[in-house]
């Protein structure tokens, strides 16, 4: 891989991991919501 590519490949695994991150975050809440919803 030519080195010029590096800085832009981790950029896009960077953005991809951050978005990933987002939605394991938003799900856990959203589940953690209705399980409490649940409960009551």
């Amino acid at each position: 891989m030519p080195r010029c590519l590096l800085p832009s490949t981790l950029i896009k695994l960077n953005q991809t991991s951050q978005a990933y991150q987002a939605a394991l975050s938003s799900a856990a809440k959203v589940l953690n919501l209705s399980l409490l919803d649940y409960l009551h």
